[in-house]
């Protein structure tokens, strides 16, 4: 309630310091109890080609924020048939079915407790627009969605890239890598690189690209 980030939702809400808040109640799990536990991300499409399978990354004894953070990478999902089989088979069979509820390809957070598993939360995977057509093609091809319905979302696609930047080196500029990470999103962004939020609002009140870390 008085952390910053809070405090300045309230202020942008008009919600008053003093008022009462509505909260949600809900039980914890935790991938890190003991080598029966893991946690993990999987996609029901690969995100850089949209092909049909399970995709993601999984680690042992290790929390979901470790890996939604990159802080651990885990390794391949197809391994957790060989250390977990029926949280495997689970997934395997949850996914396609939660793609089709939603409508769309999608990335779903997981921890598995003391052998039992739990989704944590589910978002639709961020392509890029040529992936992304690839997906449309697909879509159409196997009767998920009509040519009409297609449209739009082609539509959607060409105003994408017609926004999109494109960055370019200029002539004499060093390229040299300082460091190397885990990437969470496709794409490519340039910026003065800040570690707190009132720094990324200075720069950002001065016109200046913010990469927040």
């Amino acid at each position: 309630w008085n952390e910053s980030p809070a405090a300045v939702m309230r202020r942008n809400l008009g919600i008053s310091d003093a008022s009462g808040m509505e909260i949600i109640i809900q039980i914890m799990v935790h991938g890190d109890r003991d080598s029966n536990s893991a946690a993990g991300v999987v996609f029901s499409r690969n995100p850089d080609t949209a092909e049909k399978g399970l995709f993601g990354n999984f680690k042992v004894k290790a929390s979901y924020s470790e890996i939604v953070s990159g802080l651990a990478t885990g390794e391949p999902i197809q391994n957790l048939k060989n250390k977990f089989p029926e949280v495997f088979e689970i997934l395997a069979d949850a996914l396609p079915k939660i793609e089709k509820e939603s409508g769309y390809p999608q990335e779903i957070e997981f921890v598995v407790q003391y052998g039992d598993l739990y989704f944590l939360q589910k978002r639709a995977i961020k392509f890029t627009p040529q992936v992304e057509l690839r997906y449309i093609r697909d879509a159409v091809g196997e009767g998920v969605i009509t040519e009409l319905q297609a449209l739009p979302k082609l539509e959607a696609i060409q105003e994408r890239v017609a926004k999109r930047k494109v960055f370019k080196f200029k002539e004499g500029i060093k390229r040299e890598a300082i460091c190397k990470g885990v990437t969470s999103i496709p794409g490519a962004m340039f910026g003065r690189l800040v570690f707190s939020v009132a720094a990324a609002r200075e720069f950002s009140k001065e016109g200046e690209g913010v990469i927040f870390l």
